[in-house]
């Protein structure tokens, strides 16, 4: 008798976890339908309320100095142009946020690491 009462321990519990599996997917199936269809409401009574994805990356485009888009490569030429155009940004931003105290900015004419590496 010991055995028969663990075995419907056991019916017991797997039945329970299968009615709660049936009634969690319900659920979420419940909630998505619910969903769609009020999307599919909006959508029906509000058209102008989708917003259109290119409006939306171009909300996301960061404001401010940005770097300028270069290529990879392995001229030396470009290399060196990519870093006087970083320098010559940062070294404007320096200058227009700085008001009026000493910058510890290396100018225009000093050399840089990058031009020490490419050999100028």
């Amino acid at each position: 008798m010991c055995v028969a009462l663990q075995a419907q321990n056991i019916a017991t519990t797997v039945r329970t976890i299968i009615v709660g599996l049936v009634y969690l997917a319900t659920f979420i199936f419940s909630a998505n339908a619910l969903g769609l269809t009020g999307l599919g409401l909006q959508l029906l009574f509000f058209p102008d309320s989708v917003v259109d994805e290119d409006e939306l990356l171009a909300a996301k485009t960061p404001k401010g100095p940005q770097l300028p888009k270069v290529t990879v490569t392995s001229s030396t030429d470009d290399i060196r142009r990519a870093f006087e155009a970083v320098s010559k940004a940062a070294a404007d931003g320096s200058r227009s946020s700085s008001s009026g105290s000493s910058s510890n900015s290396t100018s225009s004419t000093q050399a840089t690491p990058a031009d020490a590496a490419l050999g100028s």
